[in-house]
Formats: structure tokens, C-alpha cells, sequence
């Protein structure tokens, strides 16, 4: 069984948007990070990255956590989602779309004070994940992989995945790049081999899973959760080409190319449809007939 871990952790892990921060990630942390969330009760998955020049989040985080969040209703989790104001109409039209019922919750610059303790005051809370969020660095601003730091005023989530912890709560932290939440874990790689060391993310986490692209993360914890109960939780394919539809028409844009386009982090759809494809490959090739992986879209 961990053989075929690998083997997703290889597909996520191709970095075909050359970040040069994959060889310091930690190996089987996929496999860890999915066995915990098979005792998850109640999971708060956050996400959102801004794009200050186009004013709005990107295509990057929303997908993942839109699907992540399906796949752990699926298993009987409640899920609740949370974000910044620029990425409310994003997140809310991918969670929408695929039908979900957890809560949004959008969080402004201030408001931490009253909607962490309230969060973290959850008995039934197992979980906290972060899919291509914006992570604190060491001066306490946030930067873009450009190095530039990001004046829209931030709600410090950082905070609550650092206090969640302390009540023993598991957190997850997915990203690509090293200015993500949960790159706190790598923070002494990433100032030491990175040219733009400033960025670098503080906020460790317990499983920090690091993908060529923040999407495929949460794609390859779906496909470890399919391994390990035996129920197809990765989405179809085809539904990559529809969500992000949803999403750009909703105001997301490219990350790297700040275009309203069929692509995330400059990669065209077909890649991303093709990294879905090989994920679905590899779980066939354990458990699943050609009649499991139905041909039928989850979106209406």
C-alpha cells in the first residue's frame, strides 16, 4: 500500500511551474494526513490567495478546497469553509455548484477576535486545512511569489491553525510555493535555498503536503481517502473544466498570468484534467473496476 502513496505523491508533486521547493518536502506525509482525517467529525478548510493587481482571489485553492470539501461530506464529515472577502464570491459559487452544505464564513482584517475563539470553542472540531492560503512571514506581512508584500488588510489565520494546535486539533496545510500557510514546516529550507527568502511562510503545521500546483494537494488527499475507504471521493475529470468555469466567471483569476482564463498557476485546463486522469489511474489500478469511476459529471 505505500507504494502506490508514492505514486501519488509523484503525480502531485510534479512541478511543472518550476517553485524548486519539492525536494524539501517530507515524504508519506500524504498518507499520514489522509489516515487522520478518517476520524475527522467536523473539518474548517480555509482558503484564498489575492491577486492585488486584478483585485480578486485566484483559480488556485478554491477548486481544491470546493472538491476536498466534497469528498469529506462524502464521508460524513461537516465541513465549513472559510476565506477573506475578495475570495467570498469564488469560494461560494464552487461551493454552490458542486451542491455542498457546509457553511462560508468570511472573515475581515479585526474580526479574528470574536470568529476563532467561536471556532475553536467547537468540542465536535477535529480539523483545520489550509489549501493555498496566504501565510504570515517572519515580519508579520504577507507577499506574493513575487516577492511583493500584499496591502490588503489580511485576516490572520495564521492564528487560529497556531491556537488550534494548542487545543489538539490536527492541521493540515497544503500549498506550492513557500508563502503559504502550513510552509512554516520547511521555513529553515526555504530561507536558506529560496531567492526570495522574505516571503517564506512561519505557521507549521501537522501535515504539510506540498504539491506542484495547491489544487493537486487536495486532488492526491482525495485519492489517498478513496485508497483507505474504499469509496470514490476524486472527482471526474470532466468536472475540472466545469468548476473552474464557475469560478472564473465568478471573479477568480490565474495566479501567474492575472488573466480571467481556463488555466491555474499559467497551466492550461488540459493539465490539470491530466493530473486528475492520472490520479484516478492509480486508484483503479488498486481497487476499482471501469463501472466505479462513473462517467456522469457531480455538477449539475
Amino acid at each position: 500500500m505505500t507504494k502506490i502513496f508514492r505514486d501519488i505523491e509523484k503525480i502531485i508533486k510534479e512541478d511543472a511551474g518550476n517553485r524548486n521547493i519539492l525536494p524539501f518536502a517530507k515524504q508519506n506525509v500524504l498518507q499520514d494526513a489522509a489516515k487522520s482525517l478518517l476520524t475527522a467529525k467536523e473539518v474548517v478548510i480555509v482558503s484564498g490567495f489575492y491577486i492585488e493587481t486584478m483585485k480578486t482571489g485566484e483559480t488556485d485553492g478554491p477548486l481544491g478546497a470546493a472538491f476536498l470539501g466534497k469528498a469529506l461530506e462524502n464521508l460524513g464529515c461537516k465541513v465549513t469553509f472559510m476565506t477573506s472577502p475578495f475570495n467570498e464570491k469564488i469560494l461560494k459559487a464552487a461551493i454552490n455548484a458542486l451542491q455542498l452544505n457546509g457553511e462560508l464564513l468570511t472573515v475581515k482584517a479585526g474580526d479574528e477576535i470574536n470568529i476563532f475563539p467561536a471556532i475553536l470553542s467547537n468540542q465536535a472540531l477535529t480539523h483545520l486545512i489550509a489549501i493555498e492560503q496566504m501565510g504570515m512571514a517572519l515580519d508579520g506581512n504577507y507577499y506574493n511569489m513575487a516577492g511583493q508584500k500584499i496591502s490588503y488588510p489580511i485576516a490572520r489565520f495564521d492564528a487560529l491553525f497556531l491556537q488550534g494546535r494548542e487545543k489538539g486539533i490536527k492541521t493540515i496545510g497544503i500549498g506550492d510555493g513557500g508563502n503559504e500557510l502550513g510552509m512554516g514546516n520547511l521555513f529553515a529550507q526555504l530561507v536558506s535555498n529560496i531567492e526570495k527568502k522574505w516571503i517564506a511562510n512561519i505557521t507549521p503545521v501537522d501535515f504539510l503536503i506540498t504539491a506542484g500546483v495547491s489544487n493537486w494537494g487536495a486532488y492526491g488527499l482525495n485519492a489517498a481517502l478513496s485508497l483507505l475507504t474504499g469509496q470514490l471521493v476524486l472527482h471526474h475529470p470532466n468536472d475540472e473544466n466545469l468548476l473552474l468555469k464557475v469560478i472564473l466567471k465568478a471573479g477568480a483569476v490565474d495566479g501567474k498570468t492575472k488573466k480571467r482564463e481556463m488555466s491555474v498557476d499559467g497551466l492550461p485546463l488540459k493539465k490539470h484534467i491530466e493530473i486528475v486522469e492520472k490520479l484516478h489511474k492509480v486508484i483503479k489500478s488498486q481497487y476499482y473496476n471501469d463501472a466505479t469511476n462513473a462517467k456522469d459529471s457531480a455538477i449539475n
